[in-house]
């Protein structure tokens, strides 16, 4: 069942059983929802398609965006770590439940909804369908659940209502409500904060009791401004009190599981403690990962200074002014696995160029295994046996509180081993396929696709060459020269059959232009 090498088994609890995961005003449970994934939408109201669910079950949440702009390199790196992490940990044998929330709105949402002069739903779900697919490109695994802010306000106005009858929450007669943190501080503290920072003084300026004091919902300020009623007034929620109850309402008062990036640490993950130790009257969530700070040439990423990049920049621009425009998926992935999760990143040309380099050695691996051929009947080395055992390090590596980048240290070393001995030809054809076949599948355990790649690549080049020839028979056609155009036309016509003839690929020649496909 569960491999007991996984060093970190101990933070987890297993105790969860899908049919007691309950949600926190109507009482249903996951397993209940499965059976009414065609329910109306007032009975189940977010989407989700759960597979079958084991009784012993790792219930993880993860901090969602804020969907007013496009996903950044930090957010690809608190991502792509967690993603890494729920992949070592499934393919130890844990039943993963990731449940994720989309602010769909807030006070940025707001903002750039007027400046833009659409609504905030339009802006968010914009947004929300941007980042998605900037996921989808990172090869990021779909969360179990997304659920939506919009979508359960009456939920959350009842888990306000249920502090407040708890008295850690009071409403002011400005319409705003607000967590008492002076009545928590009474028999808690904060897990990841100093207590230099916990000082609370009485405000003057504001409505609050305590000048820490957080807001659970926000009365209506701005005429037109997105609201909802409420019984203490027309408002919305604060930021804090949706991460709480959108994983209350899918996971009830226990959770293996949280993680988002260190920023959210405090105040963020520090009030969401606060707020459902109170609710549930319980500890609530086991375990809290963060991945560390990534910072861009030992600069805090900021668009003031110039170097805040977007996934969709990194990953799609053509554009060659800046280093930071010319990485691949795999890239940064790799680039991310070189450094402890929890650690800071340096992100600059010399961390890029390591992990270009890494990724172009076991590309040419795939490349040579390829096109390899030996008259060997045996091995002259116990290299499969070597490459096996190499693997199983690698898989120990990772379950040693996810130590990725000793994994891609030992995968290194191998690919050099097995490159030698291909160069020495002791290795037969048969052996080299099955070495290189296992290498891969470990390193795709940790969502590295090489194959998809290697793919995409190619593809990108055949479609270079096509435009190529397009512009080719372009100049031909305005050329006035017949000897120039025939000679044109004849480049385009062998850049056709070379295609064709040493790489599968048909052209077809229509009006608008020349489309291609593979044999």
């Amino acid at each position: 069942m569960l491999n007991v090498k996984l060093k970190i088994r101990f933070l987890f609890h297993f105790a969860i059983n899908a049919k007691e995961i309950k949600d926190v005003k109507t009482n249903i449970s996951v397993q209940q929802l499965l059976e009414e994934k065609g329910a109306t939408e007032n009975k189940c109201p977010w989407n989700f398609d759960l597979v079958e669910i084991l009784y012993s079950t790792n219930v993880r949440y993860q901090c969602g965006p804020t969907v007013y702009d496009d996903a950044h390199i930090g957010h690809a790196r608190n991502y792509i770590t967690f993603d890494i992490i729920r992949r070592i940990l499934e393919k130890n044998g844990y039943q993963i439940i990731q449940a994720m929330n989309m602010t769909d709105i807030d006070d940025k949402i707001i903002k750039r909804a007027s400046e833009t002069e659409i609504s905030t739903s339009e802006l968010a779900h914009k947004y929300e369908k941007r980042f998605m697919e900037d996921m989808n490109s990172l090869n990021i695994l779909k969360p179990t659940v997304t659920i939506r802010v919009t979508e359960n306000i009456e939920r959350i106005q009842s888990f306000i209502k249920g502090l407040i009858d708890k008295n850690v929450a009071y409403a002011t007669s400005l319409g705003n409500v607000y967590f008492n943190c002076k009545k928590y501080l009474q028999d808690n503290t904060w897990v990841f904060h100093s207590d230099s920072d916990s000082e609370y003084s009485t405000s003057s300026v504001t409505d609050k009791i305590n000048a820490s004091d957080f807001a659970l919902w926000k009365s209506l300020k701005v005429k037109d401004e997105k609201c909802w009623p409420s019984p203490w007034g027309d408002g919305r929620p604060g930021w804090h009190i949706e991460c709480s109850v959108l994983s209350s309402l899918i996971f009830g008062s226990k959770i293996d599981l949280h993680t988002g990036g260190s920023d959210l640490k405090f105040p963020h993950h520090e009030n969401e403690i606060a707020q459902c130790k109170m609710y549930h009257e319980d500890e609530w969530c086991k375990t809290f990962l963060h991945s560390g700070h990534l910072l861009i040439n030992g600069e805090k990423m900021s668009k003031s200074l110039g170097n805040f990049v977007t996934v969709r920049v990194n990953l799609f621009s053509r554009s060659k002014k800046e280093f930071l425009t010319k990485m691949t998926s795999n890239q940064l992935r790799i680039m991310f696995m070189s450094c402890k999760y929890q650690k800071m990143l340096q992100f600059n040309k010399e961390q890029m160029d390591k992990a270009v380099h890494w990724e172009n050695q076991i590309m040419n691996l795939i490349e040579t295994e390829k096109f390899y051929k030996s008259d060997l009947i045996a091995d002259k080395t116990d290299i499969k046996q070597q490459t096996h055992n190499i693997v199983q390090e690698m898989n120990d590596a990772l379950c040693d509180d996810f130590n990725t980048s000793k994994m891609l240290s030992l995968a290194e070393s191998h690919i050099k081993i097995l490159t030698q001995i291909v160069k020495s030809e002791e290795i037969t054809t048969s052996s080299l396929k099955y070495c290189v076949s296992l290498l891969i599948t470990e390193l795709e355990s940790v969502g590295l696709a090489f194959s998809k790649v290697k793919y995409k690549e190619f593809d990108s080049l055949v479609e270079d060459y096509v435009n190529l020839r397009n512009d080719i028979r372009d100049i031909a056609k305005s050329c006035t020269d017949r000897s120039t155009k025939e000679k044109l036309y004849e480049t385009g016509d062998n850049i056709r059959k070379t295609l064709e003839n040493k790489h599968k690929i048909l052209i077809r020649d229509q009006l608008g232009g020349s489309t291609w496909r593979k044999k």
